[in-house]
């Protein structure tokens, strides 16, 4: 009786820690809100400037929510960094939350409480919230789940609405109509979500924006499915071409089997969650943090069941998985933090250096703006001279600051002061501007609006 008393203590202990370990991270995502935009963040903002519509692609992908989200805060927040990065935060608990919601329907309440603090806390999604532009998958996470959680509960319009919402926010989406087929409460839904995923994959194939990915290989296809098994439990950039990926991909196969087999659809659910986003990810070349948002709920989930089960090895081993995710997840979150808050920094420093150039310009003026980089940082894009950042480097001749474009660049400083610029052809009677230093790369030249 001592012996169960003191293993209920540890557990008990163990449970109060991920609590902590969440509430740990959750601070540290806050401690980075004043992060800065960088990356791909700048092409949207433009976009949102000039008034792009919600349905024009965002390199390749049909993501209308996420044209929204970027001009909420263009119209309401006036492109501010830590409202951008406050909204990823909300969003993201609001996705572990309707993992919660999902997931108590399906299993004890134990469970769903710890696979969504595991899922709220992961390192291994820091990139989607981070990252301001990575904003599509946080969305599509939150409505396909709170989609499957109306259509359990038979509240069809509303399953509808968030299947239609998640279409237009992420590609992985596509699990939902196998989600549906698999938890058969109406049929028209079913086929609906079918309907949609088919002309969705035609959509894709006809435009050849499948290529935006890569394309699909057979030979790397075992390594990228399974490495998202290996990779949500180490902080390091593992390779994916490893021996372990075939045993791991033989081993999710078995077991699917085994639960077909047994008609096991809620289990079946549940590996699909991993499988098909797993799927749809093989055909990309890379596999950043991002991709890993959807792919780590099946981990966390069975981690949770092990450790809600009476067996005793089972207890043993998930409350030893718990313990290093307790440690390691805000230690690294912490780290990631500070390197996304470093990297962003350059590109602050990059539009501050362009506001005191551009800020005083007046309508009609045209500007010949010249962009520079030493010759050595040609090859060393984000390297530090003399404690001076030098991100400018010339990327297909078009872009400035990693991948700032140059026309981006401009319109997001000059939208600072309520002003606009439209692109014009270079010739020798306007005034020139330099950003950046030494060896000249590419010119663009505007007149003020």
């Amino acid at each position: 009786m001592q012996e169960k008393s003191e293993n209920k203590t540890i557990y008990k202990l163990i449970y109060y820690l991920l609590i902590g370990s969440a509430f740990s991270s959750l601070i540290i995502y806050m401690i980075y809100l004043n992060n800065y935009f960088f990356s791909d963040d700048f092409v949207l903002i433009s976009d949102s400037i000039n008034k792009a519509t919600i349905f024009k692609p965002i390199s390749s992908h049909l993501r209308p929510v996420v044209r929204v989200h970027f001009m909420i805060i263009n119209e309401f927040f006036l492109n501010s960094s830590f409202i951008a990065h406050l909204f990823s935060l909300m969003l993201h608990v609001f996705a572990s939350l309707s993992l919660w919601l999902f997931l108590r329907n399906k299993f004890s309440s134990k469970v769903a409480i710890i696979s969504s603090l595991l899922f709220l806390s992961s390192f291994r999604h820091n990139e989607a919230v981070f990252w301001v532009s990575a904003i599509g998958v946080i969305y599509c996470f939150l409505f396909v789940f709170l989609s499957l959680y109306f259509y359990e509960k038979e509240k069809n319009l509303m399953a509808v609405m968030f299947l239609l919402l998640s279409m237009f926010s992420y590609e992985l989406w596509l699990l939902l109509p196998f989600a549906f087929l698999l938890l058969k409460k109406n049929k028209k839904i079913i086929y609906l979500s079918f309907i949609f995923s088919v002309s969705y994959i035609f959509l894709i194939f006809k435009n050849h924006y499948i290529n935006t990915y890569g394309g699909f290989s057979f030979r790397k296809f075992p390594n990228k499915f399974s490495y998202f098994i290996t990779a949500t439990f180490s902080p390091f950039s593992l390779s994916s071409e490893n021996f372990l990926s075939y045993i791991i991909l033989l081993i999710f196969v078995g077991i699917a089997i085994f639960f077909i087999l047994k008609k096991k659809n809620n289990s079946i659910l549940i590996l699909s969650i991993y499988f098909i986003p797993a799927l749809i990810y093989s055909f990309s070349e890379y596999l950043p943090s991002r991709f890993f948002y959807f792919p780590t709920v099946l981990v966390y989930i069975m981690i949770s069941i092990f450790f809600v089960i009476k067996k005793k090895y089972f207890k043993i081993v998930s409350s030893l998985i718990l313990l290093y995710f307790i440690i390691l997840n805000p230690i690294i979150l912490y780290v990631d933090g500070k390197d996304y808050k470093n990297f962003s920094h350059l590109y602050k420093k990059i539009i501050v250096s362009g506001e005191k150039n551009l800020r005083n310009l007046k309508p009609n003026e045209k500007i010949s703006l010249i962009v520079a980089i030493p010759p050595n940082l040609l090859f060393n894009f984000l390297k530090i001279i003399k404690g001076t950042p030098k991100v400018f480097f010339y990327r297909g001749k078009f872009s400035v600051g990693g991948l700032i474009y140059v026309k981006d660049y401009v319109t997001f400083i000059l939208n600072k002061f309520s002003k606009r610029h439209k692109k014009i052809e270079c010739n020798g009677s306007m005034k020139v501007m330099q950003i950046g230093h030494y060896y000249p790369v590419y010119r663009y030249c505007f007149r003020v609006l």
